[in-house]
């Protein structure tokens, strides 16, 4: 029976055989490729070429010069003032200057001429100041009368008078005579007294109470040279305050004549 049927199973499943065989080739045939989509043209607006600004060149840089480094100034250390006192120039010979006031003494600043001269008579400490400009130029040592009724130099203020010279008074001589007032008799400025030896020589008396104690008869002494540089100076006119004397009984006014000086 076999036999009868195998050639019936051959004839049907020859040809699905065939089929399978083919359709699988078929199936595994690569896909044919599919052309890519042609571009559709838009309507884009044409780029516009932008014309790019040329570059300026920089201007070539100068080479500046190499400067040296300046030095720091270092800072300035103020110098106090240093204080000058004028020193005139000593029209004579042999005069000599004391330590000056320490402070300008206000009657010299309201009592001083146009010049700015002036003369203290100090008799506590037996000197005499004088001023030029309202400086003290010259301090010289002096006596003035001794402390008694009739001879004390008494207070006084005025101006120098006239110029007296050379005179004699009380047995005794006198140079470079100055008039200052009258009271009892003339007060004046001048130097120490002298006699003259048998050469004619100048014998000079209490020098050495000059600056130390009063002596005269009330007028003013000074040493020859102080008293000579006074006259190169000129002083007629010159504002003068004598001061009180400031020990023991006050003196009065002398009871001698006119022409008792010393």
């Amino acid at each position: 029976m076999l036999r009868t049927l195998w050639p019936r199973l051959c004839v049907i499943t020859l040809p699905l055989v065939i089929g399978g065989v083919l359709w699988s080739q078929v199936s595994t045939k690569p896909p044919l490729a599919t052309p890519p989509p042609e571009a559709v043209p838009t309507n884009m607006p044409t780029a516009t070429a932008t014309k790019q600004p040329t570059a300026t060149p920089s201007p070539a840089c100068t080479p500046m010069p190499t400067l040296a480094p300046t030095a720091t100034p270092e800072p300035m250390v103020p110098v106090p003032p240093q204080a000058v006192t004028p020193s005139p120039t000593p029209p004579v010979e042999g005069y000599h200057s004391l330590e000056p006031l320490p402070s300008l003494p206000a009657v010299v600043r309201l009592s001083a001429d146009e010049r700015g001269r002036y003369i203290l008579i100090d008799q506590a400490t037996q000197t005499m100041h004088i001023f030029e400009g309202l400086r003290e130029i010259q301090t010289f040592p002096l006596s003035t009368g001794f402390p008694d009724p009739q001879t004390q130099t008494p207070e006084w203020s005025g101006s120098v008078g006239g110029y007296v010279g050379t005179f004699e008074a009380f047995g005794t001589y006198q140079d470079e005579g100055w008039y200052l007032f009258s009271r009892g008799g003339s007060i004046l400025l001048h130097s120490v007294p002298y006699t003259l030896d048998e050469a004619g020589r100048k014998l000079y008396l209490d020098l050495e109470a000059l600056g130390q104690r009063p002596t005269s008869h009330g007028c003013i002494r000074l040493a020859p040279e102080d008293a000579a540089w006074l006259t190169a100076w000129n002083p007629q006119g010159v504002p003068v305050t004598i001061t009180a004397w400031p020990f023991g009984r006050p003196g009065r006014e002398s009871d001698y004549d006119e022409e008792g000086v010393g």
